[in-house]
């Protein structure tokens, strides 16, 4: 495999080499530099850019700046620009001499001061925090460019309160909240993942509640089925701040998943009665829907379409669900044409409503020839689901790949436009996948040529084996090639509960024109 460490080594030699011929000095941060070089002229650059340049009272422009017909001898010089201090210099061009000078601009700013209080007096615990123009800020001061600022101060408890400022150059501007106590209430409360499968390995099987609280309580969450009967109590809190989280697991408590349909959960918040008030009690409601049939499993999309390692499959994500991945292969991920060398790929897949996923994969090789960037993309849609007695499942898929080469990658990326059929038989558990497929080359192909791949596996709650093959034969004779064209692969896939992480491994061996090799490669991805 060919060692990639002289070319970085090259990079580092070579940017440290390149790095003082235009500015030694000038590009320094933080202060202003000069340098001289053997030529003529002033150049003149400013962080920010965009300052205006006078020399001599003369206007010549902005920074950035190249001024090579300026005569030798004494000048001044003043940068200019809106918000910063202005800036001047003092200079002795000489002849044969280039000089370059670079100066920091220094913003105009103001000091403001602010700090926040209790409108009124109360035990509720108060800790103001302030943000400038939605930023959160620390400290009780800040020193702000001149102009327009908003500042919020805000306590858990306690009522926002925000003013416009205007930053004046070098003046102190002080500013006092007084913050109200807040009316205790329950706010914006929506679900995460309305429909979930507790069937998904860890997370991909849950939905989270959120909601606001405007000060300290508790709540509870009660699952409701649709006759009304209680399956699961949840406590929340006590509130410490604004946003509350809590996972939703759709299993009753002894790990019974809900059935498929929709359960309502109703939310109770109480307040903590300060000052001698009565508690208040505020309730609100969210629809969760148990679909079984929303399956999240990660897929191999390096080929431009999701499946196994080299056989399209037929489950589509849910509505809103995503996969990314990124995998490193070795050994001879090209057959004849790759010399060994590693390729790399990054593969996306998304469903934008339920029943269909379009995917995308990239793939970078360095071949006998040079380095390569291939493409591949893809649209699915999912026909029939499984149901009843027997798990059937089918889908439709329509890729379109750049690879340069014939044949098939070891990921899976084939050139040209394919159409796939994949039907499988099986869900959690074993499982069986037959996709026949037609593709076409080029544009002149006027007869497709034929796949076959197959593949067989086992899916754990956070686990996936599997074994995909593929090989192509001619629709006119109907004679399959045999050994001296197929391509064959095994993958593992983990993805461990709670996390939404995915690791994977895989290898295989291909066959081609008398020719074998064999790979092996492994990947990280995540899917939400």
């Amino acid at each position: 495999m060919r060692s990639y460490f002289p070319f970085v080594l090259f990079a580092l030699c070579f940017g440290t080499l390149i790095a003082p011929v235009g500015f030694p000095e000038a590009l320094s941060a933080g202060a202003d530099r000069l340098a001289t070089e053997e030529g003529e002229g002033f150049e003149v650059r400013s962080s920010p850019s965009g300052a205006s340049v006078f020399v001599d009272g003369i206007r010549r422009g902005k920074t950035p700046l190249s001024i090579d017909d300026l005569a030798p001898g004494e000048h001044r010089l003043v940068l200019m620009k809106e918000g910063y201090e202005t800036r001047s210099l003092s200079f002795n061009l000489k002849a044969g001499v280039r000089m370059i000078a670079f100066l920091e601009l220094e913003a105009t700013t103001g000091l403001v001061r602010f700090s926040a209080s209790k409108a009124t007096e109360t035990a509720r615990p108060f800790m103001p925090v302030f943000l400038i123009d939605g930023e959160a800020m620390s400290g009780s001061s800040a020193r702000l460019g001149e102009g327009p600022h908003r500042i919020r101060a805000r306590a858990f408890g306690f009522m926002d309160e925000e003013r416009a400022v205007v930053v004046e150059r070098n003046r102190v501007t002080e500013l006092a909240f007084a913050l109200k106590p807040a009316p205790f209430g329950v706010r914006a409360l929506r679900l995460e993942r309305r429909r979930v499968n507790p069937a998904n390995p860890g997370l991909l099987g849950e939905s989270v509640l959120v909601f606001e609280a405007s000060g300290p309580g508790m709540a509870t969450v009660k699952a409701l089925d649709r006759n009304g009967a209680l399956l699961l109590s949840l406590s929340v809190g006590p509130f410490e701040t604004w946003t509350q989280r809590m996972s939703i697991v759709a299993r009753n408590e002894d790990g019974t998943p809900w059935a498929d349909g929709t359960y309502e959960l109703r939310l109770e918040a109480e307040s903590v009665p300060w000052d001698g008030e009565d508690s208040v009690i505020r309730t609100g409601a969210v629809s969760l829907a148990v679909d079984s049939s929303a399956i999240i499993r990660p897929a191999t999309s390096s080929s431009g379409v999701g499946g196994l390692l080299f056989a399209p499959e037929t489950t589509t994500l849910p509505a809103a669900s995503f996969q990314m991945e990124l995998g490193i292969l070795g050994l001879e991920p090209y057959g004849n044409s790759s010399g060994g060398d590693p390729a790399f790929a990054a593969s996306l897949r998304f469903a934008p409503s339920d029943g269909w996923e379009l995917a995308a994969a990239a793939l970078v090789a360095q071949g006998n020839d040079g380095s390569s960037v291939e493409f591949g993309a893809s649209v699915r849609r999912a026909f029939l689901k499984a149901g009843g007695a027997i798990p059937l499942r089918s889908a439709f898929s329509l890729r379109y790949g750049t690879l340069s080469v014939d044949g098939r990658s070891a990921f899976g990326l084939a050139r040209g436009v394919e159409a796939a059929f994949p039907v499988e038989l099986g869900a959690a558990g074993p499982f069986v996948l037959l996709t026949p497929s037609a593709s076409w080359t080029t544009a002149a192909d006027e007869v497709p040529s034929a796949a076959l791949s197959a593949g067989f596996g086992w899916r754990g709650r956070s686990w996936t084996a599997a074994f995909s093959g593929r090989t192509d034969f001619d629709l006119f004779s109907g004679a399959l090639p045999g050994p001296e064209a197929a391509i064959l692969g095994l993958e593992l896939k983990l993805y461990p509960p709670p996390s939404v992480l995915v690791f994977s491994a895989f290898g295989g061996a291909w066959l081609e024109g008398g020719k074998a090799g064999a790979f092996a490669g492994a990947g990280f991805g995540i899917l939400l």
